[in-house]
């Protein structure tokens, strides 16, 4: 179906006679050059029912209230709009009059530059106090704040968070400071009372403190704690304060809290929603006093990389000072995976997690009217607007009015139906002859059509190390497309332990239980009881039920004095059985308690209506699938996924291996061929040698009876000679001999 694309009418607003135009409607004159390059950029409008699909996408509808405001306008994105949306805010339209129009999306407010000066003390006194054992010092320092800064007061546009920073040497501290302001007359009046401090290892610090933004304003500062003197320079800064809230803090959901293997840590799995990608970790806690290394992994769906985040959270009450807060790299999966490293302190208590996300704004052109929002669903793509060229231009001085995203409702013209419906097609049959296993599963009903399939152990065990062999077949034997997560993911198994001596003494041996069929084992967790050990150690496992056990790899198992853990033994090998054989010299043999065997696991996820499939595996001489939906991987992996019922992994009753006969009669032909070849070759070879022998003798016989022939001519001829001669002495008389001259 062709869609036409007209241009909006031009629409002249004009105020009541008398009336005078508001703030912002004068201030478009100063953004006359954006507005043109809107003009440019034709509003476009394609035909009812056209327009009415595009909207039909977004499960869910906004209202934009731009409060009557002509040209640009700003509409910051509430958590509910961002919750439902991608992270890329594809899914996101906005229409006025009915029509799609074109919008920036604006991730901070625009800021005004900061600015930074050395402050230079007025006045500067020392006192000791306390006792001779311990003496403490009191610093105070006047100092007057920058009188050709803007005055907040007097100028709101400019408001800016003026901040107190102190440059103390490389030492740990702790230092009380209370800050005056000092009035004309002489008299204090008290702006603030804190403490500054620096820890380290890792490293904690309070340096710094927001004061009055007040030009020309004197300030007395105390700092008191023990001697000597600190004596710190002072910087002042000035950054500007955004026009309004854009920093979300969203609560995120816990979905499941552990307790690791050597009771350590506090495991927290925390679901993150789609759109809301997190700058920050902020953790709430009822506990007092604390200090707690914490780690954040990305995990679930989705998930690229395992390491986000990184940082120390403590609580010191009776300072009133508090570090809440971790900062996160790049997020992509649904899940997001905390350890809180306790060590032997107990769990902090009703631990919660909140995110805090930058809230992105759309900006658009109004046209005196309300707007809508359709958002969510995940089934648009980006669109390709030219605005974007202008990002730039929205500087803090341009004229662009304040919106608000509100009465968030379902769409009614919401097409209902998988996300994922355009993959939800078969593929081409497979022989199922050609696979050792299968692993039945049901997919259930899903709102966005996709299924997720997380390989038990065993499976993993039984594919292929590149698992290419790996197919999902409905009732028909049809294949259906799928594509792998783009992350691996450890799992821990706890496995028993047995512990016995070598034969050959010395020595003890670590069998660790396996699960049937094998695993992929990364990794072995040894829980002992001694606290420092050194020795050395042999890895030996078995690629089968039934196989030998071989050696793999060796090291050295080591535990330093106040180092605790378990200790970690690398294998990164799929087996069947696993021995460790331990070197114990003369101290007696390790005390262990337990293992943990950490091994991958890796989603499958594919696309597919509810009903009865077949995960089928194990056949080494297929190749790896090519499948559509692969070009399609950014979206799936942006959708939540329903877990698939597994059931439980058997043999497969079908499953016919090559015939050895088969084999066999090849390899016989071959060499049959072979031989047929060789004796061919060895002919052709022997009958050249004899052609060539031939033409040899020939040639020789001939040189010999030319030779023979010469030979007998010349004795003919020297015959004949002797016999001239003989003839001349006693034969008869010269014609011409005995005549006399006359």
């Amino acid at each position: 179906m062709k869609s036409s694309r007209t241009a909006a009418p031009r629409r002249t607003a004009r105020a009541p006679r008398g009336a005078r135009l508001p703030l912002h409607r004068r201030a478009l004159h100063r953004l006359a050059p954006l507005l043109l390059g809107l003009a440019l950029v034709p509003l476009a409008r394609a035909q009812d029912g056209a327009s009415e699909d595009v909207r039909a996408l977004f499960p869910r509808v906004a209202r934009i209230d731009t409060a009557g405001a002509y040209g640009l306008v700003r509409a910051p994105l509430p958590a509910e709009v961002l919750e439902s949306v991608r992270a890329d805010l594809a899914d996101v339209r906005v229409f006025v009059y009915d029509q799609s129009v074109e919008f920036v999306i604006e991730s901070d407010p625009p800021r005004q530059p900061g600015e930074a000066r050395l402050l230079t003390p007025l006045d500067v006194r020392e006192r000791m106090t306390g006792e001779r054992q311990a003496p403490r010092v009191e610093e105070t320092w006047d100092v007057e704040l920058p009188s050709d800064w803007p005055d907040a007061r007097t100028q709101p546009e400019q408001a800016a968070v003026w901040r107190l920073e102190f440059r103390f040497g490389p030492s740990e501290l702790v230092r009380e400071l209370t800050v005056h302001r000092v009035e004309a007359s002489g008299a204090e009046t008290e702006v603030l009372s804190t403490t500054l401090f620096r820890m380290l290892g890792p490293l904690r610090e309070k340096v710094a403190v927001d004061v009055p933004a007040v030009p020309g304003a004197r300030l007395r500062l105390r700092l008191t704690g023990p001697a000597p003197a600190e004596r710190p320079a002072m910087t002042l800064r000035r950054d500007s304060r955004s026009a309004g809230p854009r920093e979300l803090s969203v609560p995120l959901e816990v979905v499941s809290s552990e307790r690791s293997a050597d009771g350590q840590e506090t495991i927290l799995t925390v679901r993150r929603p789609r759109g809301i990608v997190p700058d920050a970790l902020v953790f709430e806690t009822s506990s007092g006093a604390f200090h707690r290394e914490v780690i954040v992994e990305d995990a679930g769906v989705g998930a690229r990389s395992a390491e986000v985040g990184r940082g120390v959270i403590f609580a010191i009450p009776s300072w009133d000072e508090a570090s809440l807060e971790l900062s996160l790299g790049r997020t992509s999966g649904d899940l997001l995976r905390v350890r809180v490293v306790d060590q032997d302190a107990p769990p902090l208590a009703e631990l919660r997690v909140g995110a805090r996300v930058r809230q992105p704004a759309l900006v658009f052109e109004a046209q005196g009217r309300e707007a809508q929002l359709y958002y969510g669903g995940a089934r648009a793509t980006r669109p390709a607007y030219g605005l974007g060229e202008l990002r730039g231009r929205l500087t803090p001085s341009a004229a662009v009015a304040d919106a608000r995203v509100e009465e968030s409702r379902a769409n009614p013209s919401f097409h209902a139906g998988p996300v994922l419906e355009f993959a939800m097609r078969a593929g081409a049959p497979v022989e199922l002859a050609g696979f050792s296993h299968v692993l039945p599963l049901r997919a259930g009903e899903t709102t966005e059509g996709l299924i997720r399939v997380r390989l038990p152990f065993a499976a993993l065990a039984l594919a292929r190390d590149d698992l290419g062999d790996v197919r999902i077949v409905d009732a028909d034997r049809r294949q259906w497309p799928y594509l792998w997560g783009d992350d691996w993911t450890e799992e821990s198994i706890q496995a028993a332990v047995r512990v016995g001596p070598l034969p050959e003494g010395r020595g003890s041996s670590v069998s660790v239980e396996l699960p049937p069929g094998g695993v992929q084992v990364e990794h072995v967790q040894l829980d002992v009881t001694e606290a420092l050990v050194s020795r050395p150690y042999e890895v030996w496992g078995a690629y089968d039920a039934e196989g030998e056990l071989t050696e793999l790899s060796s090291g050295t198992l080591t535990r330093g004095p106040g180092i605790r853990g378990p200790l970690r033994v690398d294998v990164g090998r799929s087996l069947y059985r696993l021995e460790l054989r331990v070197r114990d010299g003369d101290e007696r043999a390790l005390s262990v308690r337990g293992a943990t065997v950490v091994t991958r696991a890796r989603d499958l996820l594919f696309a597919a209506p509810p009903g009865e499939y077949r995960l089928l595996l194990g056949n080494a001489q297929l190749g790896p699938p090519a499948y559509d939906v692969e070009s399609a991987r950014d979206l799936v992996l942006s959708l939540r996924a329903a877990d698939a019922t597994l059931g439980e992994l058997a043999a497969n009753p079908e499953f016919a291996p090559p015939s050895p006969s088969r084999d066999a009669l090849t390899e016989t032909a071959l060499l049959v061929v072979l031989a047929l070849a060789v004796l061919l070759l060895g002919g052709l070879t022997f009958r050249l040698v004899r052609s060539e022998a031939g033409s040899e003798s020939e040639s020789a016989s001939a040189s010999a009876s030319e030779s023979a022939s010469a030979s007998a001519s010349a004795s003919a001829s020297e015959s004949e000679s002797e016999s001239e001669s003989e003839s001349g002495a006693g034969g008869a008389p010269h014609e011409g001999r005995d005549k006399l001259p006359e």
